[in-house]
């Protein structure tokens, strides 16, 4: 009578084969769960960044506007307010954190009754995930950006 294979007398070679490939498995799905975990955690940092920055902008613009109505109309001109909400932002430059352009500020004054000041900010990421921004960089011939804006309008007081 032949034996066959599920009738070996030593089984304990077949169970440690079982064992490494269960810890092989192991290493196989951290190894696919790894790049999606870096991809998830630097898009939350990229989009809370931008929303950061942001939220700088219209904080400097409204503080601005605020700054235009206590002021008489007459003494104001834009290019002092285009400085004051330059001086209201936490970084003088982004360059300072990572960015690659400074915030631009725009005050418009019409007729003396009221003022618009306006930022805007061309945002670049800091993180090329998995490859995707050199890629679109090369399909457009241009670095991936989109532009952040903020704006405040407020009567002046004569």
């Amino acid at each position: 009578m032949m034996k066959s294979w599920f009738h070996r007398k030593n089984k304990k070679p077949a169970r440690g084969r079982a064992a490494a490939w269960r810890r092989g498995s192991a290493a196989v799905e951290f190894a696919m769960i790894v790049p999606v975990f870096l991809i998830i955690t630097l898009g939350v940092f990229e989009i809370g960044r931008a929303l950061w920055v942001k939220a700088m902008m219209q904080y400097a613009v409204e503080e601005t506007t605020r700054y235009a109505m206590v002021k008489e109309s007459s003494s104001l001109d834009e290019a002092t307010l285009e400085a004051y909400a330059q001086s209201k932002l936490v970084y003088e430059s982004l360059a300072e954190i990572g960015g690659a352009n400074d915030i631009t500020f725009t005050a418009t004054i019409v007729a003396n009754d009221y003022v618009t000041v306006a930022a805007s900010y061309d945002y670049q990421f800091l993180f090329d995930i998995g490859g995707l921004l050199d890629v679109a960089e090369q399909a457009t011939g241009t670095a991936p950006s989109f532009t952040l804006s903020a704006t405040s309008t407020a009567p002046l007081i004569n």
